[in-house]
């Protein structure tokens, strides 16, 4: 018996100093979306399996392995943030202008009802005690009082690839002549014309950052943090806190994405919600099986639902469909029952999507909103994907995929039977678009370290160095007239000006003195004529 306790001993000790640290954690992810939540349980499951204390704020509730978790439930958020008018908008088309502005106010209210929520409330005015805060806060930077209340290093979680907000907390360099705006959906090869829209988009973003986004968070931050600080203690500016971020998640991956210059506590964690597939449900595994043609698997992501898709689109589907009765359709819909449903679809409220792009290389082509999460399945599956974008980054990830060779996409607007069913058959039978998806899965999984390794890595370094402060970009402690140089420029200019300047002033006056001696003589010659032609005119008047 003692024998073996002292080997159970040995083992925790072993599992101990593999980890090396146990610290607590404060993990903060209060966007209501499902693909945010799997990340943020992604990360909080794998620093759980390390050893440290987690608390996790959020509005889904762990689907399992919550133990040993103190998961903080902000309940009413997804109804607050998802209301009938949110769901409508979804489906109406918007100018980039729109989307960048709405998406500033949008985030402001959510952060204001993350932060009065009672149960954020009640954590904030606990001694609770942490010593890291990571936190989803894309265009929500306000939570990142968080830090200064615990006085901890902080990791910025992106659930896009990056962008202005992620580059503006760590300085990192942005140029649009080749990198184009996630809103814009364009290549980063830009003919002249979208070079130009680029550039103006950026500076639009840049002005709206500093005079809307700025001036919104800094408000709610001060609102909700001041009253927390001591009396003698001064709150810092929201600006200190964003400027002393210690690393930012992106979820990007460089066997996807554009390559792009990145700052080194820039860390990419695209695909870092893969997981080993499961073995489907019965009834879902013999559905499967039954179809000799193949499977299509349609989702339209977690933010947009089927249901919501107008009458007429939802009716060209199913006609499509029921010309292809060998192929079994997997519909994420969000109902009991489905109008006009046909016999080989089958629906859903949900769906074990990568458990059915990895069942038994059977599936032909996944259906999409064109949500990263989902693009990187079904990349790591080596499946196919036609994107149907709504909003946000959606058109920029299609985008990528086409020039992958393994999407195509098509307009939710301009959506009728005959380009549907072209578009289905074709990459059904082109097996180029299944080719083009497995190279590119062989390319994101070359890596010497899993993308859970690298962000576990990163966190562990943070904690053991007390905010990895060595990473940090001198830049964010240059005025804007420091970092574009235009203090050097200027100081060049008046510099080549004085150069020319002195040397033509004495030209000047050495021409200007040398001229006065020959002034003179040309005078006195004037005068010696003048006085002699009268001289010869009195002598032919006498």
């Amino acid at each position: 018996m003692f024998s073996k306790t002292i080997f159970i001993l040995l083992l925790y000790l072993i599992h101990t100093l593999n980890y090396g640290l146990c610290e607590r954690i404060l993990a903060i992810f209060p966007v209501p979306s499902k693909s945010n939540s799997i990340i943020g349980e992604t990360l909080v499951r794998e620093l759980k399996s390390h050893g440290h204390q987690i608390t996790y704020v959020t509005p889904y509730r762990m689907r399992e392995g919550s133990e040993a978790v103190q998961e903080i439930f902000i309940d009413g958020t997804v109804a607050f943030a998802r209301n009938e008018e949110y769901l409508k908008e979804l489906h109406q088309p918007h100018s980039v202008l729109e989307t960048i502005t709405q998406s500033i106010f949008g985030s402001a209210e959510l952060v204001n009802f993350t932060l009065s929520h009672k149960e954020v409330q009640k954590l904030l005015r606990s001694d609770a005690s942490y010593d890291l805060l990571i936190v989803d806060s894309f265009m929500m930077d306000a939570l990142l009082g968080f830090a200064n209340h615990y006085k901890v290093p902080s990791v910025v979680v992106c659930t896009t690839a990056s962008n202005k907000w992620t580059d503006e907390l760590v300085g990192n360099p942005y140029n649009p002549a080749y990198s184009p705006n996630l809103f814009l959906g364009s290549s980063n090869k830009m003919t002249f014309t979208e070079r130009i829209v680029n550039a103006l988009l950026s500076l639009f973003v840049e002005i709206s950052y500093q005079y809307l986004y700025l001036p919104a968070q800094e408000a709610l931050y001060q609102r909700f943090f001041a009253p927390l600080q001591p009396k003698d203690v001064k709150l810092p500016s929201l600006e200190d806190l964003i400027h002393n971020v210690s690393s930012v998640f992106v979820n990007s991956h460089p066997g996807f994405h554009y390559p792009r210059a990145l700052m080194p506590n820039i860390v990419e964690i695209g695909g870092i919600h893969i997981r080993e597939p499961k073995k489907l449900p019965a009834d879902v595994d013999r559905l499967y099986t039954l179809a000799t043609g193949g499977v299509i698997v349609l989702t339209l992501g977690s933010t947009t639902r089927s249901k919501d898709m107008q009458k007429e689109k939802r009716d060209a589907f199913n006609r499509v469909f029921k010309e292809m009765p060998d192929v079994g359709i997997f519909w994420k819909w969000e109902d009991a029952q489905m109008p006009g449903q046909v016999d080989n679809v089958i629906i859903g409220p949900w769906l074990p999507q990568f458990d059915l792009l990895m069942f038994g290389n059977n599936t032909k082509l996944l259906i999409t909103d064109g949500g990263i999460s989902s693009i990187y399945e079904a990349i790591f599956s080596g499946t196919p994907v036609l994107g149907i974008p709504m909003h946000g980054d959606q058109h920029f990830n299609m985008r990528l995929a086409e020039e992958a060779g393994f999407g195509r996409t098509l307009r939710y607007d301009t959506l009728t039977e005959d380009i549907i069913r072209e578009a289905v058959v074709d990459m059904l039978k082109n097996e180029t678009y299944r080719r083009n998806a497995e190279r590119v899965s062989r390319q994101m999984q070359d890596n010497p370290l899993s993308v859970k390794e690298k962000a576990m890595h990163s966190i562990e370094m943070i904690l053991r160095t007390g905010g990895a402060r060595h990473l940090r970009s001198p830049s964010l402690d240059l005025s804007i007239w420091q970092l574009y140089l235009v203090d050097v420029t200027l100081c060049i200019v008046a510099g080549c000006v004085l150069i020319l300047a002195i040397p033509a002033a004495i030209i000047g006056i050495v021409l200007r003195r040398s001229n006065r001696p020959s002034q003179s003589v040309i005078n006195g010659d004037t005068k010696r004529t003048e006085k002699s032609s009268r001289s010869d005119n009195s002598k032919k008047e006498k």
